[in-house]
This record gives C-alpha cells, structure tokens and sequence, in this order.
C-alpha cells in the first residue's frame, strides 16, 4: 500500500501545478525565493514583476517560458517600468513569446527610451538607420544614438562613428564585427537587447564628417569589448590614412574632453539585467 499513497501523493503534485496557469501561482517546486517574487508581482510590484521576466525569459528557478517572460513584462511595462519596457520591446523585436512586430517593438523601446534607457535609444536608432518598421531615417537614428552614446553606449558611440564616417568601409555592426572576427562571444555591455545590428550601408542623407566620425571611434574602442572595440580601431586606422593632422588633433581633442551624460533613472526602474545579445 505505501506504493500506491506515493503515487497518488505525485499524482496531486502534478495537478496542483498543472492548475496554476504559466507564470502566474507559485508551484510547489518553486524556491521560497520565487514564491515571495510572485506574491509580490500578483500584489502590482513592478520590479517584482520585471524580474520575473528575467527569469522566466532564462529559465532561473522555472521553466524556460517566453510567453510568460513577455506577460511578466506588459505587465511591468504598463506600469511605466522602463527596463520591463525595454525588454518587452525586445520580445516584439524578436517575435519571442509575442508575435514578431517591428511596429510594437519601436513603440516600447520609444517609452524606455523617452525615460533615458541607452540600450532602448540604441535599438530605436538602429531600426530607424534600418527601416525597420518605419522609413529609413538617418537623422532620426544619429539623434537616438547621440542620446545612447551619451550615457556611455559602446555600441551606440560605434554606430555613429559608422555613421559620421561614411567610406571607412567599417563593419556594418558589432554583429558583423564578431562574424567578421569568429568570435561567439557577447561583446560590449549592453550589446544585448535587439541584436545591435547596427545601420545598413546607406547613410541615408548623414553628412560625412571624419572628426566626428574619429571622436566617437576613440570613445568606443575605450568604452567597448570585444568585436566593438575591435572594429573601432580598426575604423580609427582607416580615419587616420583620410584626415589631416589638423583634423586628427581636433577629433582627439574632443573626445579628450568629452563627458558622458547623466541619467535620469526613473523610480523602480533599476534592476541587475543581463540582456539577451
């Protein structure tokens, strides 16, 4: 008989976490940790609720569940939450747990980035430089970079000197830079998020300017990793052979005595992320 109490004990198991819907009640395996985490986000904490994205999105604790990753963050998102909005830009970006939208994904990176988020800022000008749901922009993309690039974005600082340096037949993006490189691994900070894959070709109408092309290459091979900071040098070699040393003095002095601006992080907005590129 004690065969036969073990197996109704599981079957009970099974239905009491069958019952509780993805991502929402607390199963019986779950941690103290992630039971307090879900209490918490039934009860509206949004940072609550954002980290449970985090972890559904990685698997931590439960089982790996975009749909819920993405729940987790509207959720959050809806609260005003910029680093749920960013995240749940990305989920439309990538079509992950949500229908792929290039639309709905620029709507969520525009309300993070509108609160100064610098990976959501760098995303935006990459689509815009793309025409990724909407029509190629190069000014737009330049002004979503230069806020990026700002507060320190490694790759947003990149992707303007690829911009500013239109014929220094530069990787077109950290992407291309690791493919370029045979590196797997993630590179820059917050090179995660919508893949940075940066600007097309095209500069769509962005004036050629090697000095600011040069300054902002300086900052990002200082402020990178990896192919980021790779491809920048390389881009400051190729900049070196086309200026004159009046204008190479120039670029230097400007990145010299540049600062990078402060963000504002808005309240319950701040949270350990690892993005996912």
């Amino acid at each position: 008989m004690p065969e036969i109490r073990l197996r109704v004990i599981a079957l009970v198991a099974i239905v009491v976490s069958a019952s509780a819907g993805i991502g929402e009640a607390p199963a019986p395996v779950l941690s103290a940790e992630l039971v307090a985490l879900h209490e918490q986000a039934r009860h509206g904490e949004a940072e609550a609720q954002a980290s449970l994205g985090f972890k559904y999105r990685r698997g931590e604790g439960v089982l790996q569940n975009d749909v819920a990753a993405a729940r987790w963050f509207r959720t959050a998102a809806e609260q005003g939450h910029a680093e749920a909005q960013f995240n749940l830009g990305f989920h439309y970006r990538e079509g992950r747990g949500v229908p792929q939208n290039d639309a709905r994904a620029i709507r969520w990176y525009r309300r993070a980035a509108d609160q100064g988020d610098a990976d959501a800022q760098n995303n935006l000008g990459g689509m815009y430089a793309r025409g990724d749901g909407v029509p190629p922009n190069g000014a737009e993309a330049v002004r979503w970079w230069t806020l990026a690039a700002e507060q320190r974005h490694p790759v947003a600082q990149y992707n303007l000197g690829f911009m500013y340096g239109d014929g220094l037949d530069l990787p077109r993006s950290a992407e291309d830079a690791l493919q370029a490189s045979g590196r797997a691994a993630r590179s820059g900070p917050a090179a995660a998020g919508d893949r940075s894959r940066l600007a097309p070709r095209g500069t769509q109408g962005v004036p050629q300017d090697y000095v600011r092309a040069y300054m902002w290459l300086i900052l990002a091979s200082r402020h990178g990793t990896g192919a980021v900071r790779d491809g920048a040098i390389q881009g400051r070699a190729r900049a070196e052979q086309k200026m004159s040393r009046a204008e190479l003095a120039e670029a230097r002095r400007r990145a010299r005595e540049w600062r990078p601006a402060r963000r504002i992080i808005p309240p319950g907005s701040r949270l350990d992320r690892t993005r996912s590129r």
